[in-house]
């Protein structure tokens, strides 16, 4: 559902979910920087989304960008992110949006490409950094930005067999 052309305040995107005819098994908003009022520190939308979150019993899934400085800080010689470096408090805006967060999860390029099945991929690592009810771990992707899938690397032998269609 995409209907918030008047107001992107978390007060109103909190009200439209309320009154969903339907039930969801996960809510997704994309982007965290569109929410009104994310623009100076704060702490109050990542404490409203948490609420909500709790109120619908349902997994919120938020997306956001990484903050220049954390960013900054992973970069390798050759350009390319250590994910390593990246941490939960990583989080553009507010430190609160990771302490409201059960887990946060980041897609970092690799700065690796190939074509597989004869169409482009980008190397990516997923990992978990923070995971409050259980471990953090991570597996490397690779992306095919023209479907939009990922698989796993280790699965990606399996695609050789396999014809992908545009």
């Amino acid at each position: 559902t995409d209907d918030f052309q008047q107001s992107l305040s978390i007060e109103s995107i909190a009200e439209k979910i309320r009154h969903l005819d339907f039930c969801y098994d996960v809510i997704i908003i994309d982007q965290f920087d569109n929410i009104e009022g994310i623009d100076f520190v704060n702490m109050d939308i990542p404490i409203l989304i948490k609420a909500l979150a709790q109120e619908l019993n349902v997994p919120i899934v938020l997306q956001a960008q990484l903050n220049k400085s954390s960013i900054s800080n992973a970069l390798t010689s050759n350009g390319s992110i250590d994910a390593k470096k990246i941490t939960g408090n990583a989080l553009k805006g507010t430190s609160a949006l990771e302490h409201q967060s059960s887990m946060v999860l980041t897609l970092v390029p690799k700065n690796e490409s190939k074509e597989i099945c004869g169409h482009h991929a980008e190397k990516i690592v997923c990992q978990t950094v923070k995971n409050r009810y259980g471990a953090t771990a991570s597996i490397n992707l690779w992306f095919f930005g023209g479907f939009n899938l990922f698989f796993d690397e280790n699965e990606i032998s399996q695609l050789d067999n396999t014809i992908i269609d545009g």
